[in-house]
């Protein structure tokens, strides 16, 4: 099977930005269910875990929301933990967060500290 491509909504519709350009907090308003809470870890583990069994080679993890980050900083070293127990090297990159948590917080977690990129 080819690289595999997969987005993760953790925080479900939970957001706490309210971004002009987004159209997610309408979509979330018009459900039964607005928001289905954080996801739990053995849903990470488990969607992980799938993911890197079906690719060859490369597979990228993406994440949006509502807002990713309100899982906290605990979740996505998780998300590392996981990643890195089948490939040789996991990054996180290409965050655009609401600055709840630091830059540099996600660089310490990553393979290496110049791979996070958060846009605010």
């Amino acid at each position: 099977m080819p690289a595999i491509g997969v987005l993760i909504k953790p925080a479900s519709g939970a957001c706490n930005m309210h971004c002009d350009y987004c159209f997610y907090c309408d979509e979330a308003a018009k459900r039964t269910i607005a928001s289905y809470g954080m996801m739990s870890q053995r849903t990470l583990k488990n969607v992980i875990k799938r993911t890197l069994l079906r690719a060859e080679g490369m597979y990228s993890l993406a994440f949006q929301g509502g807002e990713p980050t309100l899982c906290g900083l605990a979740f996505f070293e998780d998300v590392m933990t996981v990643a890195e127990i089948k490939s040789v090297a996991a990054r996180l990159e290409g965050f655009a967060d609401d600055g709840k948590i630091d830059e540099s917080e996600l660089a310490a977690i990553n393979a290496q500290d110049d791979g996070i990129h958060a846009d605010a």
